[in-house]
């Protein structure tokens, strides 16, 4: 069929092959998560970026993997096989398999929720006549929010630290040419701070909020902002990625010796372990969602959707006589919501098809 979306996903298929062929089928980003046995081809497909230099022109100026936001995206996926092809000839090829390559469970997520990201690496000059696929994992670092939101590898991050670091150090060697501040002498002098001032508004500060707990707070705020753009486009396996680490972040958090969930005061834990579960329901994963809405309540007790969605997680799991008390707190709490409602009223009609099977002797 004709591709006509710039981004394509795959979920849960086992012996798949997707043929992207140009010059009209633009493909800059794939999605693949718990699948087997993937072949993507890409058959003489243009980039993302590419622009026709004239009318009409067919030959793309750029091909597909010539450029860094040509890239495919994976979790779970085992014997996924990339290939690249020009003028009916292989030019490069690459497989990945998440647990060859390393993926492993950290924190809350699973090793099946772990990213990876396969791309042509452009670092190296030789390499953009003659590029070679790699396959790295996803380390979440950077703006996370935005319209320049990109999720990076540990290679690109090293590589953009190190122009920075240049940069600073340019700018650094021009303010020092054109600024010097004299005495009346015209000798070159330090300029001194008054150390009393800097000291009392550090403390102020740290009576806030400390600046390393400001960063910990902000990324965790980050991966929560992307886990619900990804529940909102579909994307459950990468949202509960995103929240699981959020969620490992926020263990980073200070919290009272006697008050294991005080840190919520400084980052709602309550409120992603119930997005979470929201994301586990999606999947059929019944049990992971009952066990996140309920640590959410046991963070926040006044967490109704939490109440709801572990009253739903009980009903999935056909478990009518826990699920009611939770959907009949969550009703009482939020009388006038009709998807609590109506979820209540079902569980009452199946637990009463349940007592009558068990009066029957059924």
């Amino acid at each position: 069929c004709k591709i006509i979306s710039g981004t394509v996903e795959i979920h849960n298929c086992t012996h798949l092959r997707v043929k992207v062929q140009g010059p009209e089928a633009t493909v800059a980003t794939v999605q693949a998560d718990l699948c087997r046995n993937l072949s993507l081809e890409f058959h003489d497909a243009p980039s993302g970026t590419n622009k026709p230099s004239y009318p009409g022109q067919v030959e793309p100026n750029v091909y597909w993997g010539r450029d860094k936001d040509d890239r495919i995206f994976h979790a779970g996926v085992s014997n996924l096989v990339v290939s690249l092809y020009r003028d009916g000839w292989l030019e490069t090829s690459c497989t990945a398999d998440y647990l060859q390559d390393g993926a492993c469970a950290v924190g809350n997520a699973t090793a099946e929720e772990m990213q990876f990201v396969t791309s042509c690496s452009m670092d190296d000059d030789n390499n953009k006549d003659d590029p070679k696929l790699v396959t790295e994992s996803v380390v979440r670092a950077g703006q996370s929010t935005g319209t320049n939101v990109r999720a990076m590898t540990q290679r690109e991050i090293d590589a953009a630290a190190e122009l920075r670091a240049k940069a600073v150090r340019m700018a650094e060697e021009k303010a020092e040419s054109l600024i010097q501040i004299k005495d009346k002498d015209g000798n070159a002098v330090v300029q001194k701070q008054d150390v009393a001032t800097k000291k009392e508004e550090e403390d102020v500060i740290e009576e806030v909020i400390s600046p390393d707990v400001q960063e910990i707070i902000d990324e965790c705020q980050q991966n929560k902002a992307r886990g619900n753009e990804a529940f909102g486009t579909g994307e459950y396996g990468q949202a509960i990625l995103l929240y699981s680490l959020a969620l490992d972040k926020a263990d980073e958090l200070p919290h009272n010796d006697d008050d294991n969930d005080s840190n919520n005061t400084l980052f709602p834990r309550d409120v992603v372990y119930s997005n979470r579960a929201a994301c586990f329901l999606k999947l059929g994963q019944h049990e992971k969602a009952q066990q996140d809405a309920a640590q959410a309540r046991q963070i926040n007790p006044d967490n109704v959707k939490a109440l709801f969605r572990e009253g739903l997680a009980w009903h999935a799991m056909q478990n009518y006589e826990q699920a009611r008390p939770l959907l009949a707190q969550a009703h009482q709490r939020e009388p006038k919501n009709a998807q609590i409602r109506q979820a209540l009223q079902f569980c009452e009609v199946r637990l009463e098809q349940e007592y009558r099977r068990r009066m029957a002797g059924e």
